[in-house]
């Protein structure tokens, strides 16, 4: 821009412009100092979710804000993800000539062809191997000293785990060192989401170092199963569960008992089930911060018949206050109305009668 705008500047400015406004000039024409390659074949956009704001140190330690998105991701469109060999749920290794992140990837039709987006805010300090800000190229520009992070040039292709699990305790945890984990603050304290390919009876020996002594467990080593919870009095002290890929119990289910004060007998025992006492589905990955509206109840509004946000706000409150979730219920709806319409007609009509 030519000139510092202030008001004894406006006769010089005025006398430049015509019509009294600043002129930008662009002293060189931008472009990205790199290019893909047969190595780096994408390019990677990092940024922030809604939720978040920077590393975390603040939005971080509130509860609410972690249940929406509680683990670092990679998001790919399902063009990439079919071309890379990547699924969505599972991990990937992210590479650049800069670095390497492990993240769990989410497939999106959000996502541009071509690109892949991390969000920024996870650390060492808060995960394992999630420091996107170590992936992007160190280009910044001359003027401003912006850094050129919207472009690195990325390869990305599956990470495998054998096991997933979660823990949640009163005092941080050291998780050991073989583990991918992420941290995240849940009501009454900690929690971890990991995943891990080493000795499933190693997590056995680990609990117990860190565990109190009122101890129930629950293990079938042959079929990747270890679960186990320690009490203070009524209440949870540490727990941990541990399964192959996709049965290693209920997050939200165990973190809400977690957070009660005191546990009564049905529910103590149904603890390492990883399932709720009364049998209901939990209600999923929260999309309403200002109303703790999760995903599964959402879907559940727009399956009975809610089309519109206004309708699920009628009925949920979920998008009624800030607002800032609006965008996530247009998306459920629309993928619903895609799924549905991909669903036989003869199909639909039998679920209706099964109903």
């Amino acid at each position: 821009m030519v000139g510092t705008v202030i008001s004894a500047d406006m006769d010089l400015i005025a006398q430049m412009q015509p019509n009294h406004k600043a002129r930008f000039v662009a002293p060189e024409v931008p472009a990205l100092r790199t290019e893909t390659t047969a190595g780096r074949p994408l390019r990677l956009n990092t940024g922030r979710v809604r939720d978040q704001w920077h590393t975390m140190t603040r939005t971080g330690i509130s509860p609410r804000l972690g249940q929406h998105l509680p683990e670092p991701f990679v998001e790919v469109h399902p063009d990439d993800a079919i071309r890379f060999a990547v699924a969505d749920g599972d991990f990937a290794r992210v590479v650049t000539d800069y670095g390497q992140c492990i993240l769990r990837v989410v497939v999106s039709e959000r996502q541009q062809r071509g690109m892949l987006f991390a969000p920024i805010h996870w650390s060492d300090a808060n995960a394992s191997a999630a420091r996107v800000g170590a992936l992007v190229a160190p280009f910044t520009d001359p003027f401003s000293g912006q850094p050129e992070n919207k472009a690195t040039p990325v390869s990305i292709a599956p990470y495998e785990y054998v096991f997933r699990g979660f823990a949640l305790s009163r005092a941080q945890l050291e998780l050991p060192p073989h583990a991918w984990w992420t941290r995240v603050a849940v009501t009454g304290g900690y929690g971890y989401l990991f995943a891990d390919n080493a000795d499933l009876a190693g997590w056995q020996s680990w609990l117990r170092s860190v565990a109190g002594s009122d101890l129930a467990e629950y293990k079938d080593l042959g079929g990747g199963i270890y679960r186990a919870a320690s009490f203070a009095g009524d209440h949870i002290e540490t727990c941990l569960f541990v399964g192959p890929a996709r049965d290693a119990g209920d997050w939200d289910v165990v973190k809400s008992l977690f957070a009660a004060d005191a546990l009564g007998d049905d529910q103590r025992r149904m603890l390492l089930s990883g399932k709720s006492v009364d049998g209901l589905a939990s209600a999923g990955p929260i999309v309403c911060a200002c109303f703790g509206v999760g995903r599964t109840t959402i879907l559940a509004a727009i399956a009975a018949g809610a089309g519109s946000p206004a309708e699920i706000g009628v009925q949920l409150k979920a998008g009624t206050n800030c607002g800032s979730c609006i965008p996530e219920l247009k998306r459920l709806i629309a993928q619903t109305k895609v799924a549905g319409a991909e669903v036989d007609p003869g199909q639909r009509q039998f679920a209706r009668v099964a109903n």
